[in-house]
């Protein structure tokens, strides 16, 4: 049997409504941030987490 893959695993824990079919709570992952010495603007991506990528001269707070 093949292993579950990680929408399916999001689908059980969070179903979708029975009226509307939208799902209530939206999935949480992870979030990694990165500082990128030669960035102007952020970026981000999602793998299996959620990848944000900043210019290294933004203070914490900025980037938060």
């Amino acid at each position: 049997m093949s292993e579950p893959t990680l929408l399916s695993k999001l689908a059980t824990l969070n179903p979708p409504h029975p009226c509307c079919g939208w799902t209530l709570i939206p999935p949480q992952l992870p979030v990694k941030m990165v500082a990128a010495d030669a960035r102007k603007t952020a970026t981000g991506q999602i793998i299996d987490h959620i990848e944000l990528i900043v210019p290294s001269h933004w203070s914490n707070r900025f980037a938060v």
